[in-house]
């Protein structure tokens, strides 16, 4: 099953989507998560992390990190285990 992403607004700045990338599920690696939003705005801020520290909050250890790709130009963290760096960064 595929599903369509959702488009979230909020001031002015569109989120596309969540994605979630999941690694492991074995006995000899666990299941680990990656959550990624992508935010067409060069800002982010804390507030931008709230769906991902939900998931963080819901999965516990299993959430290995979540990453906010934006436009703008910094990798920097935003929260416990949760990113933003820019979308360029996927062809650097």
């Amino acid at each position: 099953m595929t599903q369509k992403p959702s488009r979230r607004g909020g001031r002015g700045a569109a989120r596309i989507g969540a994605g979630l990338l999941v690694v492991g599920g074995r006995e000899s690696l666990p299941l680990q998560l990656i959550g990624i939003e992508v935010k067409a705005a060069a800002t982010v801020t804390a507030s931008d992390a709230r769906h991902l520290a939900w998931l963080r909050g819901e999965t516990g250890d299993a959430f290995a990190a979540g990453i906010i790709l934006h436009t703008g130009l910094h990798v920097f963290p935003v929260s416990d285990r949760i990113i933003a760096a820019p979308v360029s960064a996927l062809w650097s």
